[in-house]
Formats: C-alpha cells, structure tokens, sequence
C-alpha cells in the first residue's frame, strides 16, 4: 500500500530545489538523499532525492530529475510515497502499528458520494488531507464549495465503499444550505410570562439570523391565554408546600396553539420544558436539536410546570426534552433558554462566519477544550506567546494547539478525556495523553488513567514479570525460544531491579495503570492482559557509566560500542530498557516513557544517551528515531548464548529536551 510521505510544494531559488509540506515523522530517514522514491502521479516520478534540509520552519528538497528551476516548479503538487511495511515485526519499544482493520486510504475514499444522515446529497468526496489532530476529509458540494470534515467517527458514522457512500454527521453550519435533520430553517417558539427577558436574542448573530432567515423566532406571552382578571398563570401546590406551581389549564391552551400554528408539515417539533430537575443540556444536545425542525421552549417560574403538562404532550407523541443547563437553580426558565437557544442556533448554517471553527471550538468535534487563545501585542505586561505561534509553520501551530487543548482537557475536564473515542487520536495525541496521565489500552473504548513514575525496590518482582512478558517481543523472530528463556531467567530478575532502584546511577522509571485494562482474548483462546493486582504496564532505564567506590559501574550496564564515541567531559548513559506490555501498544506509553528518563538523566548529568536494539526491530528504530536517536554502527550482543546484530544509535540530551 502506497502513502504519501510529502507533497512538493513552489520552487525555492534557481537550482531546482523545491518546498515540502511534509506528511511522515521522519523525513530525514524516508527522504535521505539517495533515496528514490514512487510519485502520484506515477508519470513524474520515481525521484532521487539529492538534497534535503530543514530551515527551522519548512522543508527543502532537490532531486536529481529536476536540477533547474523551470523542472522543479513542474513537479509542484506533485505527492512522493512509499510502500508502507504492515509485516514488520514488534520489539521492546515499539508503539506498534497505528493502523487497524478500520483504516483508509485516500484512493479508498476519493469519489465517493458524501451523504448526510437523512439521506441528504452533500457532494462527493475529492480528497483525504493528513493533519495535525486528525485527517480531514474534503468534500465538495454541488455547488463547487470545497468542505473539510475532520476524520473521526463522530463526523463520519459510516463508510460503503461498495455502496459507493460515506455518511456525514457533521455539525450544524458545516454545509453551507444544509442541517442534520434537513430543511433551511429552524423556527423557535418562546413561551414565557416576560416576552421582553427574551429581546437580548435580538442582538449581535442571533438577531441577524432571526432577520435574513435561518432561524425563525417567535416569542409568546403565557398571560394572553390566562382569562381572570388578574390574568393568573399559577397556583398553590396540591399536597401542600412551598412557593406556586404553574396552571396546567394556562399552559394547555398555550402550547396547543403554538404546537398546532407549527403542525402543517412541521417536521420534527420538540418541546422543551428548561428546569434544574431535567437532563444535563451538553454540546451533544445542542447539536440534536440544531437537526430538529421546530423548537417550543416552555419558560417555567416559581416552583415549575405543573408535571401533567410534559406527560400531556408525551402521550400526544410530541417529542418532549426537560432540560437543565447546569446543577443550580435559576428563578425561571428564560435565562436557561436563552442559553440553549444561543447554543443551539449558532449550529445553523450561515450563523457564524467561519463554520470551520465549530470543529474546534471547546466542546466540539474534536471533544476537547479549546486551546488558548491569544493575539497582538505579542509581549504584554512580561507575558509572552509561544513563538511558535508567529512561526509561520501552519502544521507546528495546529500540533501545539492541539497539545494545549490535550492538557488544558485534562487539567480541568477529565471527565471529557475518559470519553475521548480512539479512532480519532494520532500517534502524538497518544504520547501527550501518556505524558500527562492517560492512555489508551489495545481495545479500549476510551483512554484511562495511568502514572509515569520512579520505580522502588517493592516494585522488582512486577518489574521481572514485565520484563519476561515483554523481552520477547524485541527479538522472538531471530533468537531461538530456549534463548530467550536463559537470557530472562539470568539477567531479568527481580534482584536485577531492586538493585537499580536503589542505585543512584539508574533512573528507572515505570508506567502504572490506575484502572485495569480490559482483557484481551488470545489466540490460544483465552484472556490475557495485565490484571488490577499487577498494575506496572511499561518500564524505561538510563544506566550512567560512573563507578562507585569500589570502581565497579551499576549491574547490567552493557560495554559501551566503540561506535559510541563521547566528546569530551560527556557523561554516557545506556538506555538500557524501554518496554511496554503488549496491551498497551500504541498508547502512547514508549514516547512519554522515554522521554521522562531521558530528562531525569539529563538532570542527574548524563549527556550523551546510546542503546541497541535488533536490527531487525524496525518499528523500534522507527520510534527511537522519533525521540532524536540516530545510528552511529552496530554491535553483536549475546542473548542467552546466542548472538544478536542490533544497530547502535545515540542522541545528546541536550538536543530538544
């Protein structure tokens, strides 16, 4: 299978050199010069790559098929690709493939028919955009506009490629001219004994709706349908008790002549009873109602609607929703309803200027927060932006946007990060949730709770039971079984790691998850996976080269490859271990534990990092490449007598940390 590594972009100076929009996390490996690469399309390639560099921003390249100006700016638009490796084997510190059974490609998708829940045409599907937080899929409407609808299942419920379709649940205002429920306007209908609370919906983006059509805005007085001469709308509360209930008899005759003004092919009507006792109004609900075709808010006061009213129009086979904006109590439902109403109507198409900003805004799409906001001047009172905001870099900007909306999520809705669905998490989304306390097991429906942090002594027996589940993974493929069992059964023992946790030498970190991971079924049959009692899911050890006083350097550092080469006064360290058990491949578990005891050994002085893992282990070079490492040789390495070819790679931790 063919993916696109990059996309050539303008030409840059006179000697054929041109600008990347960069699509991989590794373009100094897949586009090292020598490289030849397949192109889309196929006629402009394949490409040699003769030169490539970074310049703090974007991307160069130049090839060898195009040495001049006029021959690279031929190739812009051009997409270089390559053969994805789905067979390549695990190892110790491997995410794994990120990839499931339920992925896309671009040629998968292209074409398609783009239809709406209801059926609805949007257009067809010309295009799937790589980004920052999650692809985007293009479609463009009959009307020749081109729409991006971030690639998660909550936007895209459903894929038939031999139906032809894709279906869209996108939200309201996407689709210039379309809503979730069909139609071009909502009509709303406020009823309430203060028709003037509600003349704040005249102003600002609700009232010019209201004004040019999408949204169709009637507010009622309750009064008028009361025939005393104090023109009563309440009552004492039967049984007794506090404060007046509502009249049933007023409501009635109220709401039937709202209900039956908005019948004739009214579509899909729902009354809306706001009161503290209902369920809790969310972005979600916001989202159902903007689909709907008609909104009736009924505007409680004193002690609420007598209860005989929703139930009334619940057997009439009115759809009825009692909803709550929060858990405290208000004096009547106008305030609430103004809430929902804003809520709800800035959903419609042609509300908000710029639609786009529904799928990131807090509580959108992408079930996050939003990150911070700023704006000019770029330094004030001692405060200063992240320069990265004023790089330029559109692709940098939405990747640190999207880790402030991660974080900002967790530190103060993590209720939203524990019903993050996974599909719609990237490889970075996994290491930043890892980083700050979460993670998402193999199976799991939602990320849960983990901790990166020192390991003791009492952790040395679930340390060796890690070590024994995961060893194997690293080089099962090329070292015999009976190897692998002597090289566990005398180096990874729990004496090993109640060493290291009291040596100050080795900093030896662990992942622990809080809650148990979901179990997962064998190929045998059975269950596997990490029970609650043995919560250690991931380890990570720095051994420095510093001997004591007895000279001796900490137990099991390995004899450093004459390939690791330090300058001088450099203080080495082997990254001696980073596994994760198998549950939790791809959490995003490796990153955030490499990168925890790299610093801590920055910090306890150690400046030049080096480490070994099978040459065969390509996701594992793969992964450490994204952390900074890169090859300087090889070595053999005795596994249980037996011997093993790993490359040798090295980074200094002053380099990104």
């Amino acid at each position: 299978m063919l993916l696109t590594l990059a996309v050539i972009g303008p030409a840059h100076a006179l000697k054929g050199e041109v600008r990347l929009e960069i699509r991989t996390d590794d373009p100094e490996g897949r586009l090292a010069p020598g490289t030849t690469v397949p192109t889309e399309p196929a006629h402009a390639g394949p490409l040699t790559v003769s030169r490539l560099r970074f310049d703090g921003s974007r991307w160069f390249a130049a090839f060898e098929q195009a040495r001049d100006r006029t021959a690279a700016e031929a190739l812009r638009g051009v997409r270089l690709l390559v053969e994805t490796d789905d067979d390549a084997p695990g190892g110790e510190d491997s995410e794994g493939s990120e990839d499931s059974d339920e992925s896309w490609y671009r040629h998968e998708l292209v074409g398609l028919r783009a239809l709406s829940v209801s059926g609805e045409d949007l257009g067809e599907v010309t295009d799937l955009e790589p980004g920052v937080a999650q692809d985007r899929l293009v479609v463009t409407t009959p009307e020749g506009d081109d729409v991006a609808v971030p690639f998660v299942a909550a936007l895209v419920p459903a894929i038939d490629p031999e139906a032809g379709t894709v279906t869209l649940a996108p939200p309201g205002g996407l689709f210039p001219g379309t809503r979730r429920g069909g139609g071009g306007q909502v009509r709303i209908d406020v009823v309430t004994i203060f028709p003037d609370y509600l003349k704040v919906l005249d102003l600002s983006l609700i009232g010019k709706a209201a004004d040019r059509g999408p949204l169709d805005l009637h507010v009622h007085d309750l009064r008028d349908h009361a025939h005393d001469r104090h023109r009563t709308v309440d009552d004492t509360p039967l049984g007794g008790g506090a404060g007046m209930v509502m009249k049933p008899d007023v409501w009635g005759e109220a709401l039937d002549e709202v209900l039956t003004a908005n019948a004739p092919g009214a579509g899909r009507q729902v009354l809306i009873i706001p009161t503290p006792s209902g369920e809790v109004f969310t972005q979600r609900t916001a989202e159902d109602l903007a689909g709907a075709d008609s909104l009736v808010f009924a505007c409680g006061r004193y002690e609420g609607i007598d209860a005989r009213v929703p139930e009334h129009y619940a057997s009439r086979g009115i759809e009825v929703r009692e909803l709550s904006i929060g858990d405290y109590v208000l004096n009547g439902g106008e305030v609430a309803t103004i809430v929902m109403i804003e809520a709800i109507a800035r959903l419609l198409p042609g509300v908000l200027g710029n639609p786009e900003s529904l799928v990131e805004e807090s509580h959108g799409a992408a079930g996050l927060l939003e990150y911070p906001v700023h704006t000019r001047p770029t330094r004030w009172r001692g405060h200063e932006i992240d320069p990265v905001l004023l790089s330029g870099d559109h692709g940098r900007i939405a990747r640190a946007r999207r880790n402030q909306s991660i974080t900002r999520t967790v530190e103060r809705r993590p209720d939203m990060i524990r019903a993050l669905e996974p599909a719609g998490l990237d490889r970075q989304d996994r290491a930043v949730l890892a980083s700050v306390g979460w993670a998402v097991p193999v199976g799991a429906d939602h990320p849960v709770p983990v901790r990166i942090r020192n390991a003791t002594a009492h952790d040395a027996d679930a340390l060796a039971a890690l070590a024994a589940r995961t060893f194997p993974d690293a080089c099962e493929h090329v070292i015999a079984p009976e190897s692998i069992t002597r090289h566990i059964a005398t180096n990874l023992v729990p004496e090993l790691f109640s060493a290291w946790a009291d040596d100050d030498r080795v900093d030896l970190v662990v992942a622990e998850l809080l809650e148990p991971p979901p179990a997962q079924e064998s190929s045998s049959g059975g269950e596997t996976g990490t029970s609650a009692a043995s919560a250690l899911v991931g380890y990570a050890a720095v051994l420095r080269e510093e001997p004591d006083s007895d000279g001796e350097h900490p137990h099991g550092i390995d004899p450093r490859p004459a390939c690791v080469r330090p300058r001088g006064g450099e203080v080495v360290g082997e990254l001696s271990k980073v596994y994760v058990d198998s549950t939790m491949r791809g959490s995003g578990l490796t990153p955030a534990l490499m990168d925890a005891v790299m610093r801590q050994a920055a910090a306890h002085g150690t400046s030049l990092l080096w480490l070994g893992t099978h040459i065969t282990n390509k996701r594992a070079q793969k992964a450490y490449k994204r952390a900074g490492f890169r090859q300087v040789g090889t070595r053999t390495y005795n596994v249980g007598g037996q011997d093993a070819h790993d490359v040798v790679m090295t980074r200094r931790t002053g380099e990104g940390l």
